[in-house]
């Protein structure tokens, strides 16, 4: 076998602008036929076949280089695209940030606890059913306001790491649930002021915003409850 295992990921970068384009897997088969042809062609696991890159939208991917890393388990490709690589007809496949992945994945779970009745179990799904827009405003008001005590060393738990993902963890929550009440779609709240302004004062402090929403996340998964929603 020429690699450790039966398929390798290959990175494709744009060999003018060095961006990176896309994420596929290669054997050996795959590999001999893009430099055959000189067109990437990848193992597709979901075709189960050799895929060319291009083979239906003409968007080929035209080979420049390969380089193949350390470890001998993953393939660098420089190539020329002929048109958009991305399936949405995006230039690259990479235009997703991941807040916003992970809010969208949040968001639809306390959605599902509004529209599925939940009160049993979830005090959030009660929160919902008994509270209306201005009650979930001014615990947002109250959290925002804890949120900056700690930052400005006002108001401590722990360390202010800590402090900050658990507060930033807390207005975030009350945001989400005023903006659910309020009917916005999750669009709109990416959209959201409020939003930017967590992300400013947790980013001002050298906390990743994603490092919030991983907790949040793992809060979730916590709750056997919500399993059906994640």
């Amino acid at each position: 076998m020429l690699f450790k295992e039966d398929l390798i990921p290959a990175v494709i970068q744009d060999h003018k602008t060095k961006e990176v384009l896309m994420l596929g897997y290669m054997n050996q088969a795959s590999l001999a036929k893009t430099l055959e042809t000189k067109l990437v062609t990848f193992y597709s696991r979901s075709k189960k076949r050799l895929w060319t890159k291009g083979e239906e939208s003409k968007n080929y991917l035209k080979l420049v280089e390969i380089k193949i890393d350390c470890d001998y388990d993953t393939l660098l490709i420089q190539a020329t695209p002929a048109g958009p690589t991305c399936h949405t007809g995006k230039k690259t496949c990479f235009f997703r940030d991941l807040d916003s992945f992970l809010l969208r994945k949040i968001y639809h779970v306390y959605l599902c606890l509004k529209k599925n009745d939940l009160a049993t179990d979830s005090t959030t799904s009660k929160l919902f059913q008994k509270k209306d827009q201005s009650f979930f405003w001014k615990r947002f008001k109250e959290e925002l306001q804890e949120l900056k005590d700690v930052k400005s060393g006002a108001h401590s738990h722990t360390t202010l790491e800590k402090d900050l993902i658990l507060e930033g963890h807390q207005t975030l929550y009350w945001l989400i649930l005023f903006c659910i009440q309020k009917g916005d779609s999750i669009e709109v709240f990416l959209k959201n002021d409020d939003l930017d302004l967590i992300k400013n004062l947790v980013q001002e402090e050298g906390i990743n915003f994603s490092e919030i929403l991983l907790y949040d996340y793992d809060e979730m998964k916590k709750k056997k409850y919500l399993e059906k929603f994640l």
